[in-house]
């Protein structure tokens, strides 16, 4: 019956680099035969869930993507808008500030990661992106850095924890359980005997919260007017802000300048222009 072939045509997936082909049969009557379906190259996650919300709404017909009206182009500029707000209004508190407390405690971090034996950044959800992005671009400057989930701490990642490392944990609200318990957990009488103190970095975005009454430093990224109140979007482009500002610190600090990273970053297009 007509479910059942719906049913098929939207499980009848294509692998290709990087993603998937869905197939979605246009509405019932359309006489082109050479056009009754369309592909739509997606990720193998959204692909997913594009084929879940076919098989809810029946299958019906997408609109064209090209079709943009008026509401629409004001939305996403307005989203734009929204996320230079976000670092103007940054940018000014942290201008505003007669004392510098943010900018010194940004080369204080600095002055630590240098320091340190490795840096190890981690997260839960989106901040974990920024998290896993700061690894990777303070590594390319030369601070020995890496990635750790979350969640993965009390799996047996303590263990990579060693004598003078520091840990930067990002979090927007400063509650997350995971890393809350990680920071207890690291300041208690059980882990302090092991003599392997790290050193606690929090970015988040209120000072009132857990991580920022147990962290060494806090380094403030506030951000209002998440998409849908809820969906991380502004704190993100805020915490980003947060991580160039620590990596400027760095190379301010260490005097690391474009020939050391082209030693580091030798392949692609970058690689390139240093040659």
């Amino acid at each position: 019956d007509a479910t059942r072939r719906n049913e098929k045509i939207a499980t009848r997936i294509g692998r290709s680099r990087g993603g998937c082909r869905v197939r979605i049969p246009y509405e019932k009557g359309h006489t082109n035969t050479r056009t009754r379906r369309k592909m739509i190259h997606v990720g193998r996650a959204a692909g997913a869930a594009i084929r879940r919300d076919l098989l809810r709404r029946g299958l019906r017909r997408v609109r064209s993507f090209s079709t943009i009206d008026g509401t629409e182009r004001d939305t996403v500029v307005d989203s734009l808008v929204k996320d230079a707000e976000t670092l103007r209004h940054f940018a000014d508190v942290v201008r505003r500030d007669q004392k510098n407390s943010w900018i010194t405690s940004v080369y204080g971090v600095a002055d630590s990661l240098i320091s340190s034996s490795k840096v190890l950044t981690t997260g839960i959800g989106k901040s974990g992106y920024v998290a896993r992005r700061m690894a990777a671009s303070m590594s390319s400057v030369s601070i020995a850095s890496h990635y750790v989930h979350g969640s993965e701490w009390f799996h047996g990642d303590l263990g990579s924890l060693s004598e003078n490392d520091a840990v930067v944990a990002f979090s927007h609200s400063g509650n997350t359980k995971e890393l809350r318990d990680l920071f207890e957990y690291l300041r208690s009488a059980d882990w302090m005997m092991k003599a392997r103190t790290p050193y606690l970095v929090a970015v988040v975005g209120t000072n009132a919260c857990a991580l920022a009454d147990i962290a060494d430093v806090t380094l403030l990224a506030p951000a209002q007017g998440e998409l849908l109140d809820s969906v991380p979007s502004r704190s993100i482009v805020s915490q980003e802000a947060v991580v160039n500002a620590m990596l400027t610190a760095v190379v301010r600090r260490t005097g690391f300048d474009f020939r050391d990273f082209g030693v580091n970053h030798p392949g692609g297009s970058i690689g390139e222009s240093f040659r």
